[in-house]
């Protein structure tokens, strides 16, 4: 299982930036900032985008995608704060490449062998929304954790090594979730925890 947890917002302006140039006509950028807006409340934008022409001579096995992530973090004490986030993301391009080789067969015929899946995705948009409420209640510390995400594939690109054709994606995918936990405080020398989950 892989964890990637990006970072929250701060109550201090920071910024950085990044760019990338190499082989292929790559070109890579991207950016963060972090904005103090108030003394309960903060911004954090981050962006990337990167371009990269096929490493197969048909445009294929190429790179275009792009990414966009905000977050605002409410915080009006130590004991209580909302975390509010959202994601966009762009797949593009001419996607993974096919590769046919051909091969002679012990009957002396020759059979080709496709090296790569041959569906290939030419565009996905990705899209999340979600949330986070802690507030310390007496005795245990409240956690609430609802999300939404949808994913969208209107069209694929069919290349069999032969020929290419355009063919309907799945459409899409929308998937709900919210998380309650209810349990001990770091302090607190018995640990206990009560919670639900649904997806």
């Amino acid at each position: 299982v892989m964890n990637v947890v990006s970072n929250d917002p701060v109550q201090e302006k920071q910024g950085a930036g990044g760019i990338t140039i190499g082989s292929y006509n790559l070109r890579q950028f991207t950016g963060m900032v972090n904005l103090p807006l108030s003394n309960t409340v903060a911004v954090r934008l981050a962006g990337s985008s990167v371009k990269r022409d096929g490493y197969i001579n048909n445009g294929q096995d190429d790179n275009d995608a792009q990414g966009f992530r905000a977050k605002l973090l409410w915080k009006p004490s130590d004991a209580m704060s909302l975390l509010v986030g959202g994601e966009w993301t762009n797949l593009g391009g001419a996607g993974i490449g096919t590769v046919t080789s051909f091969i002679t067969a012990p009957s002396a015929s020759l059979a080709w062998v496709s090296t790569r899946s041959p569906y290939q995705s030419i565009q996905r948009k990705g899209y999340k929304v979600w949330a986070q409420f802690d507030a310390d209640l007496g005795i245990g510390h409240l956690t609430a954790l609802p999300a939404y995400q949808w994913l969208t594939n209107p069209k694929q690109a069919l290349n069999n090594g032969g020929n290419n054709s355009i063919a309907p994606g799945w459409g899409g995918l929308a998937q709900k979730s919210i998380e309650l936990r209810y349990g001990s405080r770091a302090e607190s020398r018995v640990k206990w925890l009560v919670g639900a989950y649904t997806y």
